[in-house]
């Protein structure tokens, strides 16, 4: 599974409030994920070399920027259920509470551990 996005830096300063209010009611979880979609583009296009150089642009800490970069080790089908999903369960997830779904790094068991979360909310 790929998600694209193009990301033109000289209309972010040109962003209605609506749109701002729009994007903040999106999960946390979901705006994490997506801007790890967006970092990793920035490696792919050679556009960045480090977390450390990502992680003052974006004025975040290196730990951050990995925490982040981490939700891309997800399965596949957990990822897009982050992306996709209206679940009520996952307005209520934060990366902080799946990053040790996130660090298994076989997927069928990040498959059974998130079922946990998304019961326990």
């Amino acid at each position: 599974m790929r998600f694209e996005f193009e990301v033109n830096l000289k209309k972010v300063h040109h962003i209605e409030v609506r749109k701002e209010i729009k994007i903040q009611k999106e999960p946390s979880l979901r705006r994490s994920l997506i801007l790890a979609y967006q970092i990793q583009e920035l490696f792919d296009n050679g556009k960045a070399t480090s977390f450390k150089q990502v992680a003052t642009w974006l004025h975040m800490t290196y730990a951050r920027i990995s925490q982040i970069m981490n939700l891309l080790l997800l399965a596949p089908d957990i990822q897009e259920e982050i992306l996709l999903s209206d679940k009520e369960a996952i307005k209520d997830l934060t990366e902080h509470k799946i990053r040790k779904i996130a660090i298994e790094s076989i997927w069928q068991k990040q498959k059974e551990l998130w079922k946990v979360p998304a019961k326990e909310v």
